[in-house]
């Protein structure tokens, strides 16, 4: 299914175990799961590459199926993906998965991307894109920030800071 960002405030993320961010905007969707995700207070962070997840392929696999009486729930981020991770992604999205939520992120996905495809076509998977922010939205974010910490500066220096943060936000 897909979501837009902005979207992923309203619809209950409980109900949702796998999810695929994609798109050049990495600023944006490091944003959003600090923002968002980061609301599930009880869910520990763990961090992977898609190299890591297929050279501990096992694993990988009994952290995500296996419940641990000691470990609070899970926030699973697998980074740097590719289509090579869908064979997996199906076999999860299959099984019952307890106490963790999955992040796919991946770089651009074109449309014609099976990856992509499934995400979209799944009604329990969220699939969310991330573009390339345009100038007035940066410019926007950039007054927010510094109106928000009391800081003078000319708005000849935030179009400069705009124009070289090049449509991402991580940039800006």
């Amino acid at each position: 299914m897909i979501v837009k960002n902005f979207e992923l405030n309203k619809i209950n993320l409980e109900k949702y175990d796998l999810f695929l961010f994609y798109g050049e905007n990495e600023g944006h969707k490091n944003e959003i799961i600090n923002n968002i995700f980061d609301k599930l207070n009880d869910y520990k962070k763990i961090k992977y590459d898609e190299n890591d997840v297929f050279e501990n392929y096992q694993n990988f696999i009994s952290e995500i199926f296996n419940k641990s009486l000691f470990d609070e729930k899970k926030l699973i981020i697998i980074d740097r993906t590719s289509e090579k991770i869908l064979n997996l992604i199906k076999e999860i999205s299959t099984k019952k998965i307890f106490d963790s939520k999955i992040i796919i992120i991946a770089s651009v996905l074109q449309k014609k991307s099976k990856l992509r495809t499934y995400f979209e076509t799944e009604n329990k998977l969220i699939c969310v894109p991330f573009y390339i922010e345009n100038n007035i939205t940066l410019l926007s974010i950039a007054t927010k920030f510094f109106k928000s910490k009391n800081f003078q500066i000319s708005q000849e220096t935030i179009n400069l800071i705009v124009e070289r943060a090049a449509g991402d936000r991580i940039n800006l």
